[in-house]
């Protein structure tokens, strides 16, 4: 396999360069939530019970632990930002595997980290950041016939956040022993399941199943946004699909195009009020491996189909670095046209947050603060 320290080169350096740039802005108020609810949980707080919690235990707990090293916004960013890189390095074993291409393979931590969805929720704890990166290790798992790990990795994905069943239980399926993989995948989700309720209780079922089937819904007009931030992926995507007898590993290729088709229909869950676009940031996560690959095959067949799947991933970069360009008021190609500018953008600066702070910071202590749980957090 192509050296992880090679491929990770390009993606430590954009991740630095993303995190000097984050600063202290705030882009999403979930953010907030489960950072705030992290830190309660560390110290003690009734998850479930006093602390209404949306998500299953797994974003609280890993929250909880990186907070437990070092209780900051920085920190907190700066190791999430860490994963996604390491998220890409996984992207790129996978590209290696099914291309030998070193390049394409190089290049994946670094376009991880710049498809617009990650670029706008670039080191939030978010469920959405864990999803890619455990359903391709279950792609990678099955290849090597690990399937305790592979059904491990599955129930840790959907620990996260439930709707991730579905791209979780198709990696599965994808992998060699699909059968046994499965049968480990239930066993450890339902040992989970088992010990999550005998910590939190019935709590845990009314906040994460209960109250968000009764969260209502909105017109699917996220749905337009979601597709154009993909299209650019999608295009040498459909391209590896249609090229890959040239692959090194056909079958493969077909499995992570069932991942990706599973991770694109989670985009319905968009229609929740209550769930927003950062249900692209793995969508992303598993088109970027597709799209690489794409690229790869696509010029192995000629050049007029190699520029083609090269524009797409173009097209793509330039939606992530204009909404670095101009993350207040968000511009083409980041927003799709005819959308009026600064939707999706960043809410507030590095300076108003820290403007905000300082005016939370004169409450007496002891008196309930009311505003957002980002500046809480800080």
């Amino acid at each position: 396999a192509a050296p992880a320290s090679r491929d990770a080169a390009f993606g430590i350096v954009v991740l630095i360069g993303l995190h000097l740039w984050r600063g202290s802005s705030y882009w999403d108020y979930s953010e907030g939530v489960y950072a705030l609810s992290s830190r309660l949980f560390l110290h003690g707080g009734d998850l479930y019970g006093h602390i209404v919690a949306a998500q299953p235990p797994g974003l609280f707990a890993v929250g909880a632990g990186i907070l437990g090293l070092h209780d900051s916004l920085g920190w907190l960013r700066l190791v999430l930002g860490v994963w996604q890189v390491a998220g890409g390095v996984l992207s790129g074993v996978l590209v290696w595997r099914l291309t030998a291409s070193r390049v394409a393979a190089a290049a994946a931590p670094a376009l991880t980290l710049l498809t617009p969805w990650a670029v706008h929720a670039h080191g939030e704890l978010l469920p959405e950041l864990f999803g890619a990166p455990l359903t391709i290790g279950i792609l990678l798992a099955g290849e090597r016939d690990r399937a305790a790990l592979a059904g491990l990795l599955a129930a840790v994905a959907v620990g996260f956040k439930a709707p991730f069943v579905l791209p979780a239980a198709v990696a599965l399926l994808c992998t060699r022993d699909r059968w046994r993989a499965l049968s480990w995948g239930a066993g450890w989700l339902g040992a989970g399941a088992l010990l999550s309720v005998l910590i939190f209780g019935g709590g845990l079922w009314r906040d994460v199943v209960v109250a968000q089937l009764h969260s209502g819904h909105r017109r699917p007009a996220y749905v337009a946004q979601a597709v154009w931030g993909v299209l650019g992926l999608l295009v040498p995507g459909a391209i590896a699909m249609w090229q890959r007898q040239r692959s090194s590993d056909p079958r493969g290729v077909v499995a992570l195009a069932a991942l990706s088709a599973a991770w694109l229909v989670t985009i319905l869950s968009t229609a929740k009020i209550g769930t927003v676009l950062n249900v692209m940031v793995p969508i992303e996560g598993v088109l970027v491996p597709l799209g690489l690959t794409g690229v790869v095959l696509a010029w192995r067949a000629d050049r007029l189909r190699g520029l083609v799947a090269s524009a797409g991933i173009v097209f793509v970069l330039a939606q992530g670095l204009a909404l670095v360009a101009y993350p207040d008021r968000t511009i083409l190609p980041f927003l799709y046209p005819g959308v009026g500018r600064g939707n999706w953008g960043r809410a507030d600066s590095s300076d108003t947050v820290d403007a905000s702070v300082a005016a939370a910071r004169v409450c007496p202590p002891g008196v309930p603060y009311s505003g957002g749980p980002f500046v809480a957090f800080i």
